[in-house]
């Protein structure tokens, strides 16, 4: 029962900023100007330039599977207070998505959007997921459309982890160019209809 209450709520608070966004004038948020790059197929240095990102313990590693590269870095929010760590796994030199990771999971969907992203429109695609494994919260799937028309899409979930130091979460929210379709199926999530 508390797993649909919140799901209903995340989906009411979206459905609420969609109806009534509006694609701002003011300058664009450091966010927003990562999700135009990857809307884009910028190149890997694109994005590393950003001066969005701290420069302090930044830092490129090798992915697992050596076919890329992550950038870890602390990313510089106006007016938003949590620490939050950007990676972009790196592929063909053309970022097809980006990873923003929350410390706090408390943080509510809807206010992060408001803020970070006002100049872009929302619309919930799937929700409602059975097979969230051993995480606290559920997923949510949203199809994003920039202000220059082009769409990308995001997962908001959080990560639940076990370890000899103790249990710990992270909230993470995934971007990418290209619909999750895969991921959607393999969550077992409702699809919600346009």
């Amino acid at each position: 029962m508390k797993t649909s209450f919140r799901i209903s709520l995340i989906t009411s608070l979206l459905i609420g900023l969609s109806s009534h966004s509006v694609f701002a004038a003011e300058a664009p948020t450091p966010v927003e100007q990562f999700a135009t790059l990857l809307s884009e197929s910028a190149d890997w240095p694109a994005f590393t330039k950003l001066p969005a990102l701290s420069t302090e313990n930044k830092k490129t590693e090798k992915l697992e599977n050596g076919k890329g590269l992550v950038l870890k870095s602390k990313l510089k929010l106006p007016g938003f207070k949590q620490k939050l760590r950007l990676r972009i796994g790196e592929e063909t030199n053309r970022p097809s998505k980006f990873s923003i990771i929350l410390d706090d999971t408390g943080v509510p969907l809807a206010t992060f959007l408001k803020q970070q992203l006002p100049s872009v429109k929302y619309r919930v695609i799937a929700d409602k997921c059975e097979n969230m494994y051993e995480r606290g919260s559920p997923t949510v799937f949203l199809e994003l459309t920039l202000p220059t028309g082009k769409k990308l899409f995001l997962q908001d979930l959080d990560y639940s982890f076990a370890s000899a130091h103790g249990d710990f979460s992270e909230h993470s929210l995934d971007f990418s160019r290209t619909r999750p379709a895969q991921e959607i199926e393999n969550e077992e999530c409702k699809r919600v209809k346009s």
